[in-house]
């Protein structure tokens, strides 16, 4: 069975003054690295695979971070196991599809 994992990793700092988003990048290379179907997003890294392969890449990303010189890190690490892990099928993907509700009529 499959996992979904949403990662966000918060280092401190974000990175450097040559490159702001430094840790973070280090993050996102290993999970593009990892071969794991995934889609970076502006908050996160949505990650989909057999759950001994998403847990091991959330470690290595959060390690990443602290590789690459971050002094402090916060991961946020949202998990989905069911019996349909599709990002097109799970409760969050279908919130996010569905048109948005009419406004009632004015007066």
């Amino acid at each position: 069975m499959s996992l979904i994992a949403d990662i966000q990793v918060v280092p401190s700092p974000t990175g450097t003054e040559a490159d702001c988003f430094k840790h973070v990048n280090a993050a996102i290379a290993v999970i593009t690295a990892s071969g794991l179907k995934h889609s970076v997003g502006a908050l996160g890294t949505t990650v989909e695979g057999r759950a001994d392969a998403v847990w091991r890449v959330a470690r290595e990303a959060f390690d990443a971070c602290l590789k690459s010189g971050a002094e402090k890190e916060l991961m946020y690490l949202k998990l989905y196991r069911g019996d349909h892990t599709s990002p097109t099928r799970t409760p969050t993907a279908r919130l996010a599809t569905a048109p948005p509700p009419r406004a009632p009529p004015l007066g």
